[in-house]
């Protein structure tokens, strides 16, 4: 069987991501939203890079993503993250192993998490067709918030003040001459 999709050689999605998570309060950000909310961090950050340089979803570019996420992250990522963390939580003494061996393979397996969500990263950033656009801080904020929100309602989840706060720090780090404040107020229309 022949796949359609043909994944791309350059990685600016995953880049940016990589930049955005190392900025301060992300990291955190990205864990609140997974843990209370479970939401997919990944479409997240999607949402953000796409509005940051593409503009704002259309209805079937996102449901494609989705579509994607949803199966990938539950057939792939979940499983590889659930066996990651029973690791971390039972240790090598409860699971009878050496630690050395118990160690090595808890780590292969955190590199294989992290393997699936650059694999799922690439295949969304290669669902697009279109161009980036050069777009003022002000409408990429407002994209970015269209974005999410289309996110947040597919999931049906309403983010508390805290969590938005949380979300509007994600999206400061994808526009860097943007203000948290002014990110919050946009976060505060738009979902």
């Amino acid at each position: 069987m022949t796949s359609n999709i043909k994944i791309k050689k350059f990685s600016h999605f995953w880049n940016s991501s990589l930049t955005a998570y190392a900025q301060p309060e992300v990291p955190q950000a990205c864990l609140l939203l997974q843990d209370q909310y479970s939401l997919d961090v990944n479409l997240i950050l999607f949402c953000c890079w796409y509005g940051s340089t593409h503009g704002y979803l259309t209805k079937d570019e996102f449901d494609l993503a989705l579509a994607f996420s949803i199966s990938w992250t539950n057939h792939v990522v979940h499983p590889l993250r659930k066996t990651r963390k029973w690791m971390k939580q039972t240790g090598p003494k409860k699971s009878c192993m050496s630690e050395s061996a118990f160690t090595t393979l808890r780590n292969e397996i955190k590199k294989s998490e992290l393997a699936a969500e650059h694999i799922q990263q690439d295949t969304l950033e290669n669902l697009i067709s279109k161009p980036p656009v050069d777009l003022k801080t002000e409408k990429k904020i407002i994209n970015m918030a269209k974005n999410l929100s289309r996110y947040l309602s597919a999931c049906n989840v309403q983010l508390s003040i805290d969590a938005l706060s949380k979300l509007a720090h994600i999206i400061t780090a994808f526009v860097a001459d943007s203000e948290k404040e002014n990110v919050f107020i946009t976060l505060k229309k738009y979902t």
